[in-house]
């Protein structure tokens, strides 16, 4: 982020490095991404799932991704077109100078923290840093989602990614031909139901990894 990154790619290869270190090592892997996390998670996969290395006769692989109120996107999507900001949600505000999204701290209790405490929400809205903007402008290349069995958590108190929008999302994915989207779970929370919920996000993860 310092300085801000020219796209997804960086976020796209830490991802792969992850990934690549585990599976070489014979090893499955569940994928969780978070928001934003679900345009370089879905990307990053290609080559490493289950059973495209199967059909290669090498172990490990990736045996399932979890959209955790994260974008399902399509390959050629973009948020917006470079240096542009037209279709960026209300709590994203660009320094186009500096090339970083900073998200509103005026808004964010209102949109992020609603269903945390007080205390809980100050102590994580202090560790909100701004982002590059980058990778809102890179345009999507893969969708993982198509081709390895996936889950989505579909939070229903959701400010910032509502659930009709999340909805409208799986339905595309859905329609698709050869997609893994096949299973939706819905969580009563907001945006961070890793914080607000842990218990029950702990409990679908063991669900959707097959425990």
């Amino acid at each position: 982020m310092d300085p801000p990154i020219y796209d997804m790619t960086e976020d796209v290869e830490s991802v792969k490095k992850a990934i690549t270190e585990v599976v070489e090592d014979g090893r499955d892997v569940v994928l969780v991404m978070h928001s934003y996390g679900g345009m370089p998670g879905a990307q990053a996969v290609k080559g490493l799932g289950k059973k495209e290395r199967a059909d290669k006769g090498l172990p490990g692989g990736v045996v399932r991704l979890v959209f955790l109120a994260a974008f399902v996107f399509p390959e050629g999507f973009q948020v917006s077109p470079r240096g542009q900001t037209k279709n960026f949600i209300g709590i994203m505000k660009a320094d186009l100078e500096k090339g970083v999204l900073v998200f509103d701290p005026a808004l964010r209790p209102e949109l992020w923290w609603h269903d945390l405490s007080r205390e809980e929400a100050a102590k994580w809205d202090a560790t909100v840093k701004p982002c590059s903007l980058g990778p809102f402008w890179t345009t999507t290349t893969y969708a993982g989602w198509r081709y390895i069995p996936s889950t989505f958590m579909l939070t229903s108190r959701d400010k910032v990614f509502p659930a009709e929008v999340a909805q409208q999302q799986i339905d595309f994915a859905k329609a698709q031909n050869l997609t893994g989207l096949e299973n939706v779970e819905k969580i009563d929370s907001g945006h961070f139901p890793m914080l607000s919920q842990p218990q029950e996000v702990a409990d679908l993860l063991r669900k959707a990894a097959g425990l």
